[in-house]
């Protein structure tokens, strides 16, 4: 039921409360499809030291810049033992925060060791692959403007490098015989 009055309608309180749960629910299913998409990958990251152990400093550094129209960005580590959307090791962080190498990439220090991470996910055994993702992004968006991806491989579960153990995959070579 609308009330008119002289230059305006009024609708009625339970249908302004049901508009303004419509208009609420769109923009949050809105949002959640947003921060759901999966990003694009702009570029690789690398673990530094290349050896270490699950009590080393970390650092990770970008092979460039991130996309011209993110102001921050936030890191994530995935891997056997932390959640499967991965878990925080950088919080949303301006990029000014950061020192940069001379092609504009970005040098992350990681404020914890690999084994406080681990601890703080509710596990003791550190082993195989884990990778940190390097979310650039604007301050209030969550939104993924480009990702930078950096693997680990534990070893044992103390000492890690930033190198596939088990070596390249080698691209098989053609066996056809050749004529002459």
């Amino acid at each position: 039921m609308s009330i008119t009055t002289k230059s305006r309608t009024l609708i009625s309180r339970p249908a302004a409360v049901l508009l303004g749960s419509l208009i609420a629910a769109s923009g949050a299913a809105g949002v959640l499809t947003a921060t759901a998409a999966h990003a694009e990958v702009v570029g690789s990251a690398e673990v530094s030291p290349a050896t270490g152990t699950d009590a080393s400093g970390i650092s990770l550094t970008t092979s460039k810049a991130c996309p011209d129209a993110a102001t921050n960005l936030i890191v994530a580590v995935k891997g056997s033992g932390f959640p499967a959307e991965g878990q925080n090791v950088v919080g949303n962080s301006p990029l000014s925060t950061y020192g940069s190498t001379t092609d504009g990439g970005l040098i992350i220090p990681l404020s914890q060791t690999m084994r406080d991470y681990a601890n703080t996910a509710g596990f003791t055994t550190l082993q195989g692959r884990y990778d940190f993702t390097v979310t650039c992004r604007t301050a209030f968006n969550g939104t993924s403007l480009g990702d930078f991806t950096a693997p680990i491989w534990f070893t044992s579960n103390t000492a890690y490098r930033n190198t596939d153990p088990a070596g390249p995959t080698a691209t098989p070579s053609s066996s056809a015989p050749t004529s002459t």
